[in-house]
Protein backbone atom coordinates (compact mmCIF):
# COMPACT_ATOMS: atom_id res chain seq x y z
CA UNK A 1 0.00 0.00 0.00
CA UNK A 2 3.06 2.67 0.53
CA UNK A 3 4.17 2.65 -2.67
CA UNK A 4 0.20 3.19 -4.34
CA UNK A 5 -0.12 5.95 -1.34
CA UNK A 6 3.04 7.61 -2.33
CA UNK A 7 1.41 8.08 -6.02
CA UNK A 8 -1.29 10.08 -3.71
CA UNK A 9 0.64 12.21 -1.64
CA UNK A 10 -0.43 15.54 -3.54
CA UNK A 11 -3.94 14.67 -1.52
CA UNK A 12 -2.12 14.80 1.72
CA UNK A 13 -3.11 18.04 3.00
CA UNK A 14 -7.05 18.63 1.72
CA UNK A 15 -9.84 17.43 3.70
CA UNK A 16 -11.27 14.25 2.13
CA UNK A 17 -14.83 16.00 2.64
CA UNK A 18 -12.76 18.87 -0.17
CA UNK A 19 -11.73 15.96 -2.61
CA UNK A 20 -13.17 16.27 -5.82
CA UNK A 21 -13.55 13.47 -8.43
CA UNK A 22 -11.44 15.55 -10.47
CA UNK A 23 -8.80 15.34 -8.00
CA UNK A 24 -8.45 11.89 -8.28
CA UNK A 25 -8.90 11.67 -12.13
CA UNK A 26 -5.98 14.03 -12.09
CA UNK A 27 -3.55 11.43 -10.37
CA UNK A 28 -5.15 8.60 -13.12
CA UNK A 29 -3.93 10.66 -15.54
CA UNK A 30 -0.59 11.53 -14.45
CA UNK A 31 0.27 7.95 -14.66
CA UNK A 32 -1.76 6.78 -17.94
CA UNK A 33 0.99 5.30 -19.84
CA UNK A 34 0.92 2.86 -16.98
CA UNK A 35 -1.93 1.00 -16.79
CA UNK A 36 -1.05 -2.00 -14.23
CA UNK A 37 -0.03 1.39 -11.92
CA UNK A 38 -3.29 3.30 -12.83
CA UNK A 39 -5.33 -0.23 -12.16
CA UNK A 40 -3.97 0.03 -8.36
CA UNK A 41 -4.32 3.50 -7.73
CA UNK A 42 -7.56 3.20 -8.08
CA UNK A 43 -8.49 -0.02 -6.74
CA UNK A 44 -6.71 1.43 -3.66
CA UNK A 45 -8.88 5.26 -3.96
CA UNK A 46 -12.15 2.69 -4.33
CA UNK A 47 -11.15 0.50 -1.19
CA UNK A 48 -10.79 4.41 0.68
CA UNK A 49 -13.71 5.92 -0.43
CA UNK A 50 -15.73 3.18 -0.12
CA UNK A 51 -15.23 2.69 3.62
CA UNK A 52 -15.10 6.85 4.09
CA UNK A 53 -18.76 6.72 2.92
CA UNK A 54 -19.54 3.83 4.84
CA UNK A 55 -18.18 5.17 8.26
CA UNK A 56 -19.68 8.69 7.05
CA UNK A 57 -16.71 10.61 6.99
CA UNK A 58 -17.82 11.99 3.54
CA UNK A 59 -21.50 11.93 1.82
CA UNK A 60 -20.76 9.72 -0.83
CA UNK A 61 -18.41 7.60 -2.64
CA UNK A 62 -16.49 9.80 -5.10
CA UNK A 63 -14.60 7.16 -6.36
CA UNK A 64 -16.95 6.12 -8.95
CA UNK A 65 -16.85 6.48 -12.43
CA UNK A 66 -13.37 7.10 -12.99
CA UNK A 67 -11.94 6.41 -16.27
CA UNK A 68 -8.81 4.57 -16.38
CA UNK A 69 -6.72 3.09 -19.04
CA UNK A 70 -7.24 0.06 -20.67
CA UNK A 71 -4.79 -2.70 -19.93
CA UNK A 72 -3.18 -4.52 -23.40
CA UNK A 73 -3.95 -7.13 -23.93
CA UNK A 74 -1.34 -10.38 -23.64
CA UNK A 75 -0.92 -12.89 -26.16
CA UNK A 76 -1.58 -16.28 -24.23
CA UNK A 77 -2.09 -19.27 -25.94
CA UNK A 78 -4.71 -21.78 -24.53
CA UNK A 79 -2.92 -24.93 -22.96
CA UNK A 80 -3.77 -28.15 -24.81
CA UNK A 81 -4.41 -31.20 -22.58
CA UNK A 82 -2.58 -34.57 -23.65
CA UNK A 83 -3.48 -37.25 -25.08
CA UNK A 84 -2.26 -40.55 -22.71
Amino acid sequence: YKSVLKNMENLNYIRMSKITRTDLQAILNDFWDRPNLCRKICGLMHQIFRSAAFDGVIEKDISQGLKRPKLPKTNRRAVLKRRK
